[in-house]
């Protein structure tokens, strides 16, 4: 059967259409429309914009504009794809692979993905569930991992719920470098938590702050409330380097991050092992601290000073003088001992507030508070259940 044949045959499907319009399917998605029977019978359903016979819905409903319709919204990237696992319901995300282009990232995530690294809680490392090789191909595959979402949605709202998310994001990365992994590429896009427990129902895959269905209103719940669990992914420019080694000189690589110091002297060797300390520092730096001058959804948060020193050092020009990742968790264990417990249940603020909106804010969250200390809730809201995969 050939791809015209299987395309569906849409309204306004000619050939002078751009291809960005949501009314065809692009090329990538293509890929996903002929092979939804295979993925069906390997027990993975697609989305209905991927199935035959599909008709855009807002062709069909006179007023309504199609980025209002839930069939209108794809990947932006096409080798990406969710799915819901037909057998209990669990929604995942497809990432199609060329072996031979991604050996490495395969084999990391995979060695992650396994026993005894998989059921280790200091291991942050989002894992595959089952590698799919796609039917006649001989190297392209596809990986099958649960569908969590991005981090910052809803934001964190108190200094207890910012101080877990840096020490769960500063352990796995520790964990990651002692089985002599680097990542190469930690970024705020890289970082997403099993947060459906902050949701009155499932978020969409792609549009996160609308349900799936895009039916009904998306309430949401606070971190302190429904603890969450962060991971990394993204291993595609990941390197494993030998175990025990003494950690490797070599050139700066990477994405994302293009503040990285390292990349002032592109010639010159380095440590990878502190470029990863650097790109998590400013992670944290950027979304909880000091914000960010050209991305304007990063801003300035007061409330978190006493984690200033460690992500300076963290940060510094001299790569030499950053702390390793097992050193910098040592220093914000003992970080965390020093604090009171108003400390950690205070709200982080966003500084551009005037005062009239922080005294609103500052009343309606210490009613919040009070609730919580009344129910026993902890400050440090660390989960404690086993995710659905495990």
């Amino acid at each position: 059967m050939s791809l015209a044949e299987t395309t569906p045959l849409l309204p306004g499907n000619s050939n002078n259409e751009d291809e960005d319009s949501p009314t065809k399917l692009s090329s990538s998605e293509r890929f996903w429309f002929e092979h939804r029977d295979w993925l069906e019978q390997q027990g993975y359903a697609l989305r209905d914009r991927y199935q035959p016979g599909w008709q855009p819905s807002w062709l069909n409903n006179d007023g309504k504009h199609w980025f209002k319709c839930e069939d209108a919204v794809t990947h932006v990237h096409g080798n990406l794809m969710d799915a819901t696992r037909t057998s209990d319901g669990h929604f995942v995300m497809l990432k199609r692979l060329v072996l031979h282009e991604s050996q490495a990232e395969v084999e990391i995530i995979q060695r992650f993905s396994s026993q005894p690294h998989l059921s280790n809680p200091s291991n942050h490392s989002l894992p595959v569930l089952e590698t799919l090789q796609v039917p006649g191909t001989t190297d392209v595959v596809l990986l099958v991992m649960p569908l969590l979402l991005y981090h910052r949605f809803p934001e964190i709202w108190t200094c207890g719920e910012a101080l877990e998310f840096v020490q769960q994001l500063f352990e796995g990365l520790k964990y990651m470098h002692s089985q002599s992994v680097v990542h190469g590429d930690i970024k705020s896009d890289n970082v997403v938590m099993d947060g459906y427990g902050l949701f009155n129902r499932p978020p969409h895959p792609v549009k996160f702050t609308r349900p799936r269905d895009f039916h009904g209103t998306l309430t949401r719940s606070t971190r302190t409330e429904h603890p969450v669990r962060y991971y990394f992914i993204d291993f595609g420019l990941s390197r494993q380097f030998p175990v025990g080694a003494d950690p490797p000189m070599v050139l700066p690589w990477g994405g994302g991050d293009n503040s990285l110091p390292e990349f002032k002297t592109p010639d010159v060797l380095c440590d990878p092992y502190k470029t990863d300390v650097y790109r998590i520092a400013n992670i944290v730096r950027m979304e909880l601290i000091e914000g960010h001058e050209e991305l304007s959804y990063f801003k300035p948060k007061q409330g978190l000073e006493f984690l200033k020193p460690l992500i300076e050092d963290m940060v510094h020009d001299n790569p030499a003088k950053r702390p390793t990742m097992s050193q910098a968790v040592e220093r914000l264990t003992n970080i965390r001992k020093r604090l009171w417990w108003w400390q950690l249940r205070s709200r982080l603020r966003d500084t551009s507030e005037n005062p009239f909106e922080s005294l609103a804010y500052d009343l309606w969250h210490w009613l919040w508070t009070f609730k919580r200390i009344l129910f026993r809730t902890p400050a440090i809201p660390t989960p404690h259940e086993a995710p659905w995969w495990l």
